[in-house]
């Protein structure tokens, strides 16, 4: 009698550890779950710590502004000039707008076929 009470107080020992119990892992659906968090939870550091590498590799590259005379050909207009060059200079298409107007002094948006504007672009070559 005294074997079988022993048994029972074994089993209530592993139980009352609960999670972490020798028993828990027997069960082979726990494991799995158990493999793919710690899958997960190491794909999650890895991919952050690429983010950190890449964004720091980004900040590290030098932009130079350098700027350049084109001629307005028909059709053209400041938007469309702007959208042609402001990506690279990481500002807005409004934006650049302005800065063309001021580097011109121009007072609108009008430009005309045949007319020359000085304009700013971006490189990562030194020139």
């Amino acid at each position: 009698m005294r074997a079988v009470e022993s048994g029972k107080a074994d089993k209530t020992q592993d139980n009352a550890i609960g999670f972490w119990s020798k028993s828990w892992f027997h069960c082979k659906e726990k494991r799995i779950i158990v493999g793919i968090t710690g899958v997960l939870i190491m794909m999650t550091v890895c991919l952050s710590a690429s983010s950190v590498v890449l964004a720091k590799n980004k900040k590290e590259e030098q932009i130079y502004r350098y700027y350049t005379s084109i001629e307005i050909k028909p059709g053209d207009s400041l938007w469309s000039i702007a959208c042609e060059y402001c990506f690279d200079m990481d500002m807005s298409v409004n934006d650049y707008i302005q800065e063309i107007k001021t580097l011109n002094h121009l007072s609108s948006d009008a430009i005309t076929s045949g007319q020359y504007l000085t304009i700013m672009y971006a490189s990562t070559n030194y020139k």
